[in-house]
């Protein structure tokens, strides 16, 4: 691209020159340098796998960080094949493989997969419920015990008299009346709970000084409603709801990337949710892992522009 100027004589003043390059060259001359001061080789993903650069800032050990990440999975399997897979006397990290080659073939379900992250030595807990509420208490039902009758105001008479005054009507008591059907209260709610319907998970983890172990507490909780069961009749009739619990509370040291068998939460034997339940274990796992960040300089970040670029107005 040229440009051309035209210069006064010497002896004009320097405000007399006239500039006769236009706005939209100067614009199109900028882009152009700026884009070869950016070009530069093709850039491959610095978070890729593999493509990490060579000057990766590298956090000491008292740097290192201690958020980790656990994650809880259950799993549905038949009664005799739980059963033979603990007397073969497996490994964790081979119970958990085998149950998810199972879980590809369909004799295996998949019921829970919740993920919790926390810093080392603080706790933490996760919840998917909905609130339920329900009456604890109840108030009888009740009869009035006595029962007013209604009696017109007194006239006077067209002669000026003095007005008849009625005898007073004596209460009636509610046992010789034969209907009260509008006069009964059923038995009324006085005290009232909540309770969480769902998954919660509880758990506080320590990273150990070495950072190849962790120590976990945890307590997982799995609530159902399954009934309501109804007692008394008529008016003295209540309902009060029949839940279905599963939980475990427990502490273990478990290898940091390694699956982690807690145990078993497997519903009642006689279960209203699920029938079948008798002939079914649930298997509950645990896998610790370090959350894992990077840091990456800026200077290994390139950018590219294969063409120059124009901006006409």
């Amino acid at each position: 691209m040229a440009a051309s100027w035209q210069w006064m004589p010497w002896n004009e003043p320097m405000h007399d020159m006239k500039k006769t390059m236009t706005t939209k060259h100067l614009i199109a001359l900028t882009l152009f340098a700026g884009a070869h001061f950016l070009h530069a080789q093709t850039p491959s993903d610095p978070y890729t796998k593999g493509n990490l650069p060579k000057e990766e800032i590298a956090l000491t050990k008292d740097e290192q960080s201690t958020d980790m990440s656990l994650c809880y999975e259950v799993f549905m399997l038949p009664l005799a094949e739980a059963a033979a897979l603990q007397r073969k006397g497996l490994t964790d990290t081979e119970l958990y493989k085998h149950l998810i080659e199972q879980l590809n073939q369909g004799t295996v379900k998949q019921e829970t997969c919740a993920v919790l992250r926390c810093r080392s030595g603080q706790k933490a807990k996760t919840e998917s419920n909905l609130e339920y509420i329900y009456a604890t208490e109840y108030e009888p039902p009740e009869l009035p015990q006595n029962v007013g009758l209604g009696v017109a105001a007194p006239k006077t008479d067209d002669k000026g008299g003095q007005p008849t005054i009625p005898k007073p009507v004596e209460p009636v008591a509610t046992s010789s009346i034969i209907s009260l059907e509008g006069l009964r209260t059923p038995a009324t709610p006085t005290a009232f709970e909540t309770r969480n319907l769902g998954e919660s998970l509880e758990m506080q983890l320590t990273l150990s000084e070495d950072r190849k172990t962790a120590s976990l507490n945890i307590v997982p909780e799995h609530v159902q409603l399954v009934d309501e069961i109804t007692h008394g009749q008529e008016l003295s009739e209540t309902k009060m709801p029949e839940f279905e619990v599963r939980t475990i509370n427990t502490a273990a040291e478990l290898l940091l990337g390694k699956p982690y068998l807690l145990g078993t939460v497997s519903r009642p034997t006689i279960s209203k949710a699920d029938p079948d339940a008798a002939n079914r274990v649930w298997f509950s796992f645990a896998t610790v892992n370090l959350v894992k960040h990077w840091c990456v300089p800026l200077s290994s970040l390139s950018f590219r522009c294969s063409s120059p670029l124009f901006l006409w107005l």
